[in-house]
């Protein structure tokens, strides 16, 4: 396997019918066919994937490091009772969070369950790689009209 799968981790090797290794594993650059000529440039690409995902996780830990502690404070138009005109979605926070710690951060690095639509204090998870993140606070402030 050159990527990860649900059912299979990275540099695995794996048996599947061969039906869905023509149709999608190996035309979609998932996997090579097992066999002599291929085994070293299989080795040669996991080497390589593996330097990448090892570069990928530690601008990961480097920027959660830097993000680690932010807390964002949004204003917007919100109702008496509190509930926002227009909710707070990943690619504001992400663009927050660009603008505090001047790197340009991936609107899906940032997790939530669902848009923040009241005014208050949130809890937003931040995730730029696989079981690397940080917790980051959102308040979110009634506009000044």
């Amino acid at each position: 396997m050159l990527r990860k799968l649900k059912s299979a981790e990275l540099g695995s090797r794996i048996n599947v019918k061969r039906g869905y290794a023509v149709n999608y594993l190996i035309p979609n650059g998932y996997a090579i066919l097992a066999n002599k000529r291929n085994s070293a440039l299989f080795e040669q690409k996991v080497q390589l994937i593996h330097a990448k995902n090892n570069e990928a996780i530690a601008n990961a830990q480097r920027l959660c490091k830097k993000i680690e502690g932010c807390a964002i404070s949004i204003h917007a138009s919100a109702s008496d009772k509190g509930r926002l005109y227009s909710a707070i979605d990943a690619r504001r926070i992400a663009a927050e969070l660009s603008s505090i710690c001047g790197e340009k951060i991936d609107h899906r690095y940032v997790k939530l369950k669902e848009k923040i639509k009241a005014i208050g204090e949130h809890y937003v998870d931040f995730a730029p790689y696989d079981n690397i993140h940080v917790t980051i606070f959102v308040g979110v402030l009634h506009e000044a009209r």
